[in-house]
């Protein structure tokens, strides 16, 4: 993908991170299908720094009551659910995005509008000069509007070694994007549940006043398969998985929402 960076009629190609633009490229970068929009936010660091993990279902909307020195304030607002896309990525020497033992050398995205697939590929370097490639591939289903799917592939490109992989869905969310709102309620989901099993990751929760019951539950399944398997604690999968350069692991996670 790196190799021919371009930008046509039906690819929108941007071949570097830009802070700055990292709320509107996240936007232009979201994938939707009438039923559920998902922000662009990368999965090792969904929120902060100008990213915002945004996950939204047509009609589920709720609304929140800031009392202020002029009275009670209402809103009302599309509710931000959880997100069922965190992915983390450590090597043995540590998390591979951490800025800390970490350096993102390389990060490109590629929308193909045609196929409704969200490309990237990003070049880590860790301290002692490792360097790994982070493959993803993200789409929402046309076919079945409850369904959206992410692939992680993670490649040493000169070492070899056990990777730790955390699938997760992050029940922690709330409507804070949006500077002119800070200050006020944005807490508008209420946790029923949020759990995982050998089956899968799930999240149950209902909004504060509409009282819309929103289901998530999230499944993951791993190439080659993993050495050790750590389910929890919360609503977390943690796979442990041996690669190498001619021998990268695939990671595939679905999204199943009510």
């Amino acid at each position: 993908m790196c190799a021919r960076p371009r930008s046509d009629a039906w690819t929108l190609d941007l071949p570097r991170d830009e802070p700055e633009r990292r709320g509107l490229e996240e936007v232009l970068l979201g994938l939707g299908n009438g039923y559920v929009f998902v922000r662009s936010a990368p999965p090792e660091a969904p929120g902060g720094d100008g990213r915002y993990a945004g996950v939204y279902v047509a009609g589920v909307y709720n609304r929140l009551a800031t009392p202020g020195p002029g009275g009670v304030r209402v809103d009302e607002s599309v509710v931000n659910l959880p997100d069922w896309a965190r992915v983390a990525v450590r090597s043995p020497r540590g998390d591979l995005f951490d800025p800390g033992g970490a350096r993102t050398v390389h990060d490109h995205r590629r929308l193909d509008l045609r196929r409704g697939v969200l490309h990237r590929v990003v070049l880590v370097r860790e301290a002692a000069g490792e360097r790994t490639a982070v493959e993803q591939e993200r789409f929402v289903s046309m076919s079945d509007p409850h369904l959206a799917y992410l692939r992680v592939r993670v490649r040493p490109l000169d070492w070899s070694g056990t990777v730790a992989v955390t699938t997760a869905v992050d029940a922690d969310v709330a409507n804070d994007n949006v500077p002119a709102f800070a200050g006020l309620a944005n807490r508008h989901l209420r946790i029923l549940q949020d759990d995982a099993d050998a089956r899968g990751i799930r999240v149950l929760g209902e909004t504060t006043q509409s009282r819309i019951v929103v289901a998530t539950f999230s499944r993951s399944s791993v190439d080659p398969a993993p050495t050790r398997e750590l389910v929890g604690p919360g609503p977390r999968r943690t796979v442990e998985i041996h690669v190498a350069p001619d021998r990268p692991a695939a990671i595939m996670t679905s999204l199943s929402r009510i």
